[in-house]
């Protein structure tokens, strides 16, 4: 048979919850330490929201300037084709105006010429390579790896 716990009296219970100022300064010393931490806690954070905010400003600000400086270098290369024979046009027609007043232009602008394209090299090809079966059989083999 189990045995049994021994019960504090009701008297006794009564008498260990009674206040006194010990019991009474204690709880308001926890109190403080208690609200100290909240309030170190809630400034902390704070801190750290104004800290975080302020790195997304500035990674914005960074996003926006990247993306006008795009934006802005792909305008001026769709419209330089156009304005550049407009300005030799320009250029040429005040030419002789500022010639009789003694002026000078400085160089005309040159004319927009195509890119060049890269010079075709000629590989030589090995001597087993020269049969229609053999060039057949290394593309074969190149698919096969790749």
């Amino acid at each position: 048979m189990a045995a049994r716990k021994s019960s504090k009296s009701r008297a006794q219970r009564a008498e260990a919850l009674d206040l006194n100022p010990r019991h009474l300064w204690l709880a308001a010393l926890g109190a403080a330490v208690a609200a100290r931490r909240g309030a170190a806690g809630v400034a902390h954070e704070a801190g750290l929201r104004t800290r975080i905010a302020a790195a997304d400003a500035r990674y914005a600000l960074r996003n926006l300037d990247a993306n006008t400086r795009a934006g802005i270098e792909s305008l001026s290369d769709r419209i330089q084709p156009f304005l550049c024979p407009i300005g030799r046009t320009v250029q040429a027609g005040i030419a002789p105006l500022a010639q009789r007043v003694g002026l000078s232009l400085g160089p005309q602008h040159a004319a927009r010429r195509k890119a060049d394209k890269p010079a075709k090299t000629s590989a030589r090809r090995s001597p087993a390579r020269t049969s229609g079966t053999a060039k057949r059989a290394g593309r074969k083999t190149a698919r096969a790896v790749g």
